[in-house]
């Protein structure tokens, strides 16, 4: 895997360069980060690639969320409402200071629930589109998706900002 990264992340061709990388870690277990998550985080130079780390199947956090938040008394309802929520902040207190903590961190994290569903990726491509270093690869990715319309006016405005704020507009 470092040999693939090394030598995509160094490749001149567009087709045959790597330009992110998605590191896929599922949260339905108790051993959430094992060894080799770890040790890819702290051994494993993506040479300016960024990684977007994405947690798949967060939902069955928000179920160990929501149980809590019934034995603390919470009617279903909220509890079912603020699960996601706890989720997200425990996971973000007890988990992420141990990839973030790393000597090559990841750009971005998403977090994946309901992947059954259709239309669950955007977040992934979103943030994989922010994470870009090049202007250039970020247009690519935007064309490619050219059917997610939402994606394609998020970076057209935030392509207009840059640029007013580049040329000292409002």
């Amino acid at each position: 895997m470092k040999r693939f990264i090394e030598e995509r992340a160094d490749a001149r061709s567009l087709d045959q360069k790597l330009h992110a990388i998605w590191y896929c870690i599922p949260t339905d277990n108790a051993r959430l980060l094992v060894t080799a998550e770890l040790e890819f985080f702290d051994n494993c130079d993506p040479k300016g690639v960024p990684v977007i780390v994405i947690f798949t199947k967060f939902d069955s956090l928000d179920a160990i969320a929501f149980t809590k938040l019934e034995e603390e008394g919470a009617p279903f309802e909220e509890a079912e409402a603020q699960a996601p929520q706890l989720a997200e902040l425990e996971f973000n207190k007890e988990q992420l200071p141990r990839i973030f903590g790393r000597k090559y961190a990841p750009a971005k994290v998403v977090y994946l629930r309901d992947m059954h569903k259709n239309g669950k990726y955007e977040k992934i491509i979103e943030l994989t589109t922010e994470a870009l270093s090049s202007e250039t690869l970020k247009m690519l990715l935007v064309s490619v998706q050219k059917t997610n319309l939402n994606l394609c006016i998020s970076h057209a405005l935030k392509s207009k900002k840059v640029q007013q704020q580049m040329k000292g507009e409002t």
